[in-house]
């Protein structure tokens, strides 16, 4: 006997078989989604950590044509863009060129084949940083600018001359820097003060402040620990409280957000979103960036927010590292009564 046509005709998926692929396709996408998550993550941050160590180079091959000096005097920001005041396409202000050539990347730029700067705007940008801050709405056009690396460099403050080869003034932290205490890191003031030498942006103080013989920068052969001493890292800005003690920084920015260098109200801004305000790279969680707010302030010095993450380095020998936990300076200079450092 025949089968019926009917009875040879293949028999449909049920409504219970679609829905438990359905859940496991599902569950698939869930499980498969954070992997590729954090793998584009780890690509942003070996970017920014590549990019660190261009930029790290480029100041050695610097040091090579300046008899080891440091590129110098210049503010501890990296900004992207400061080229824009030099060129005149840009219609820059009126020192605005002098600015310019008072930023890092300015000086290093030739190191990293530079034309107009357009290198060297590309490589300032670190991609993770970039998809998580807004950049600040500040009046002043020295201070538009965004900024995602900073140097190690300013955290000695200054206002007393002194040369290489006879210190009369050893900036310590205590003029307008930030001092270091013993077993509280992140440390920042140094041993040989500012690296790079320090000046502030404000235009109206570039004349007097820039060619200061203690703002200028320093020779690298006078730099201890060059394998474990930050040249240029990640910029994010946070602070901690001790028990009866003023807040103190804890990020890679130096100052306090209280009380920002040179008066400047703009650079609050680095704790109310225009800047991270933990270790980001790779970070197992999102923490608020507003420090203003004492009812979610998390000033604890041994909160997960500064240890989740990891901060992107590049070292005076040219290598770069990702750091877990920011301790700063490895030749900190802690103050003596008599305005030295120990």
């Amino acid at each position: 006997m025949f089968k019926s046509h009917s009875s040879r005709c293949s028999r449909g998926f049920t409504l219970i078989e679609v829905l438990v692929v359905v859940a496991i396709i599902a569950l698939l996408i869930a499980i498969l989604l954070p992997s590729l998550s954090r793998a584009r993550e780890q690509a942003r941050t070996s970017v920014c950590l590549t990019q660190l160590k261009q930029m790290g180079n480029a100041v050695l091959m610097y040091t090579n044509d300046n008899k080891s000096y440091l590129p110098g005097p210049g503010h501890l920001l990296l900004y992207v863009g400061s080229s824009k005041w030099e060129f005149p396409d840009f219609a820059p202000q009126p020192t605005g060129k002098l600015w310019a050539r008072l930023n890092i990347p300015y000086m290093i730029g030739r190191y990293m084949g530079d034309r107009k700067a357009a290198n060297q705007d590309k490589v300032g940008v670190c991609p993770t940083s970039e998809r998580m801050v807004k950049q600040p709405a500040a009046s002043e056009w020295y201070y538009k600018l965004p900024s995602y690396y900073v140097a190690n460099t300013g955290a000695n403050g200054g206002g007393n001359a002194f040369s290489d080869d006879n210190v009369t003034q050893i900036y310590n932290g205590t003029q307008g820097g930030t001092p270091n205490v013993r077993g509280r890191k992140p440390y920042y003031a140094t041993k040989v003060p500012n690296y790079f030498g320090y000046i502030h942006l404000n235009p109206s103080k570039l004349e007097s402040l820039a060619f200061e013989p203690g703002s200028m920068p320093k020779k690298i052969d006078k730099i201890q620990n060059q394998s474990r001493e930050w040249q240029i890292a990640d910029l994010w800005s946070w602070e901690v409280s001790y028990p009866r003690s003023p807040r103190k920084p804890a990020g890679t920015w130096p100052f306090s957000e209280s009380t920002p260098p040179d008066g400047a109200a703009n650079t609050g801004a680095l704790a109310r979103g225009e800047r991270m305000s933990y270790p980001f790279h790779l970070s197992s969680g999102q923490f608020h960036n507003n420090l203003s707010d004492a009812s979610t302030a998390d000033l604890d010095p041994d909160s997960s927010r500064l240890s989740s993450g990891l901060t992107n380095a590049v070292y005076f020998d040219g290598h770069g590292q990702s750091v877990r936990k920011w301790e700063g300076t490895v030749n900190p200079c802690f103050p003596t009564a008599n305005g030295g450092c120990e």
